[in-house]
């Protein structure tokens, strides 16, 4: 949770600050004039604008709530893109302008003290709207990219806490705080967290099916270490630098971070001169700093970001107050009483409507959130998981469309589902429910008995029976498979490979006798026989453990590449075919190639299947080909990617097989588009083949060529990714 903490106690604190500069400026802009009468005015312009704030934060986290994965994923890549582009004009912008804000903001004020207390409230309301709007929609983007909802939120609280505390501390001269170091390391800090959203963004939008490229990884470590250990999440947290990343994201991660973050160390070094310098430059010679006149008082308050004109906000506070001396520059208002009385229709008047457009914006954002958000029966109430304890006792509501506020209470993650309570049919369920965090579960329920089930590192836990009363009404329900169905399917999965093991074997053998009989031409042919015999076995690999390794292991990754002497099987011996190896080398490595293979195969009745890992491999094969296979990445000289891929194919069409009946079952749609973009894409690769049967390199495809079986590849990836999903049964056995 506390790695979660840290970008948005950066962001509250920065723009914390930021607005209280600016509401201290307002009020000492006033106390300057002696119009304390007009601080009431101040307060509800400022008040609105906290609320406006607050309610546009509301409508961004409500309104999507009950949206499609899908529609969320591009909301967010959006908005997050949108949230950068504001922080980083922000920062930019307060380096430009910090050295006139407090005179601007005077200038603004004193013409709204002309013009009566309702210009005072518009004033104090868009001098602080803009910095709310900006913080509401940054705190939201940040707040997304986290694994959880309780860090983000003490984050942000606490930062404009201690901006507040700062604030206060430094009006009353208690403490003096360099302004220009402050914006400055605060600035830096920001740009890295926006890289990170930036990031964010890209991914989610790919999520989302608006950016390609979703499946093709820049690097991939979340196998070296868990993902959920402290030195990842502390990574994630702050620099939200996740252990998978596409290359589109590393590629908007870095266009961003590098030129922006460059550009402001460099304005950062380039005002840092000697404080004397500017002055002189600044300031003409025979303009004396006398109080006849306020611009040489706003001129030295002015500069927030640059300790040289301004150290501390006590300064910008004081300088402003004491600055009642100044000739008024609005005659209509050197007597007080005179002018707290002009045009009191008009004070009047413009005071209501500000107030009501407050309330109008305020009440906006209570209709979006009802319109957009969540639909629901708010009786449903809240449901809470503990360690040990799945919602406990609970008290269903009657039947029809109900909303439930699920809460994890517990110190793991869980996946929530509601169902009957016999366990034939589930209704609706959450997944990976975070730590800490609350998330709303809306289904249309039926009458009757129902149960909530919880699953956490394995273990499986069940709520009370409550009894849903009220008349029928037509629920969405899927069947959940269970452990043993998904069992059930594997014999016939074992079944193939069993087959394509033996001609493996028979196949591996003919290799080792061409090698052995010094037919170099032979050996290639009957190589690439064999190879594809392996790539088609590829949901198996699995169950095969260390063999695999043996038999098609890779030589990145090992110490010496492909010199290490743990490179062995298909890749070493492809490595010496079409190298320089010598004879006796190829027959080593063809003679224990073939050894492992019959061990594989003596082995294979005792190795055990995964289950999960048949719904897993519909798409993860494919990945592989697409990582390895279509980059080339693989190839040491056959050249031979096409068909390899070919095989790839059919490895996913024996392993989509045996997995399509209980597909059909839960959705057919799914299992009857997964077939047809198997089929499509298996004909799409024989289309390059040449006609006397043998494979062209990918470097012979035209541009036009490579980018469709990419897009196809990729395409086929999107419909087989959420198979693993539907086929998910329960962690432990109702």
């Amino acid at each position: 949770m506390w790695t979660d903490v840290v970008p948005n106690l950066l962001i509250g604190l920065r723009e914390g600050l930021e607005g209280g500069l600016i509401v201290s400026m307002l009020v000492a802009a006033i106390v300057r004039s002696g119009r304390h009468d007009r601080l009431p005015n101040l307060w509800l312009g400022v008040g609105a604008a906290v609320a406006l704030s607050l309610g546009f934060g509301a409508v961004l986290t409500f309104a999507a709530a009950d949206m499609s994965t899908e529609t969320q994923e591009i909301l967010g890549g959006i908005l997050s893109l949108i949230a950068v582009g504001f922080v980083t004009v922000m920062v930019f912008w307060m380096r430009r302008v910090a050295r006139s804000i407090a005179s601007e903001l005077n200038e603004k004020v004193e013409t709204a003290l002309a013009l009566g207390g309702g210009m005072v409230v518009s004033t104090a309301f868009f001098a602080v709207a803009r910095e709310g709007l900006e913080s509401a929609l940054f705190l939201w983007s940040s707040t997304r990219t986290a694994s959880e909802s309780a860090g983000p939120l003490i984050g942000a609280v606490a930062g404009i806490g201690i901006a507040v505390g700062l604030c206060w501390a430094m009006s009353r001269k208690i403490l003096k705080l360099d302004l220009g170091r402050f914006f400055t390391w605060t600035g830096v800090g920001l740009i890295i967290v926006a890289a990170g959203i930036a990031g964010y963004g890209v991914r989610e939008l790919q999520g989302g099916g608006v950016l390609g490229g979703s499946e093709t990884f820049a690097f991939d470590v979340s196998r070296r270490f868990r993902p959920s250990a402290w030195p990842a999440r502390l990574v994630e947290g702050v620099f939200n630098l996740s252990p998978a990343m596409t290359v589109v994201q590393v590629i908007a991660y870095l266009a961003y971070l590098v030129p922006t973050l460059g550009a402001f160390v460099w304005l950062s070094r380039r005002r840092s001169r000697p404080t004397s310098d500017r002055v002189k430059a600044d300031r003409p010679a025979s303009a004396p700093a006398s109080l006849s006149n306020p611009a040489p008082v706003l001129s030295n308050v002015s500069n927030v970001s640059n300790v040289s004109n301004v150290s501390n906000v006590s300064n910008v506070a004081t300088s402003l107050a004491d600055a009642t001396s100044v000739s008024d520059p609005l005659p209509s208002l050197r007597a007080g009483s005179n002018a707290s009385n002009a045009s009191p229709r008009l004070d009047g008047r413009r005071t209501v409507t500000l107030a009501v457009a407050g309330a109008g914006a305020v009440a906006l954002c209570v209709g979006l959130i009802v319109v957009l958000g969540p639909k629901g029966d708010a009786s449903a109430g809240a449901v809470v998981v503990r360690d040990g304890d799945c919602v406990g006792s609970w008290t269903a509501p009657a039947s029809g469309r109900r909303t439930f506020d699920v809460k994890n209470a517990s110190s793991s993650s869980v996946d929530v589902y509601l169902m009957a309570a016999d366990g034939t049919v589930a209704y609706a369920e959450i997944e990976l429910l975070a730590p800490g965090t609350t998330r709303q579960l809306t289904v249309t329920l039926p009458p009757g008995g129902t149960v909530w089930r919880c699953t956490a590192d394995g273990v499986a836990s069940f709520s009370a029976t409550s009894t849903v009363s009220g008349g029928a009404v037509e629920a969405v329900t899927y069947v959940p498979i269970t452990a043993e169905q998904l069992a059930a399917v594997v014999p016939a999965y074992r079944a193939v490979v069993a087959g394509r093991l033996a001609q493996l074997q028979t196949d591996t053998a003919a290799l080792l006798d061409s090698i052995t009989s010094g037919s170099v031409t032979a050996a290639r042919e009957r190589w690439m026989v064999a190879h594809t015999d392996y790539e088609r076995l590829g949901a198996a690999y699995g169950t095969f453990g260390d063999f695999d390794a043996a038999i098609n292991g890779r030589a990145d990754g090992l110490p010496g590449g492909v010199d290490d002497p743990d490179f062995t099987g298909f890749g070493r011996l492809e490595y010496e075919l079409w190298g320089s190896a010598s004879g006796a080398d190829m027959t080593k490595t063809a003679t224990r190639l073939d050894a492992d293979v019959q061990a594989l195969v003596q082995a294979f009745p005792t190795l055990e299947t995964d289950p999960v890992d048949l719904p897993l491999r519909t798409h993860e094969i494919l990945e592989n080909s697409l990582q390895f296979e279509l980059t080339a990445a693989t190839d040491h000289g056959s050249h031979t990617n096409l068909a390899t891929l070919r095989s790839n194919v059919d490895g996913s069409l024996d392993v989509f097989g045996a997995i399509a009946p209980l597909l059909d079952k839960t959705n057919a749609e799914t299992s009857a588009e997964a077939r047809d973009i198997l089929d499509g894409l298996a004909k799409l690769v024989d289309s390059y083949r040449h006609p006397d049967g043998t494979w062209p390199p990918l470097s012979e495809l035209a541009p036009a060529q490579r980018r469709q079986l990419n897009g196809a590849v990729s395409h086929a990836l999107e419909v087989l990714a959420p198979i693993p999903a539907l086929l998910e049964p329960p962690r432990a056995a109702p």
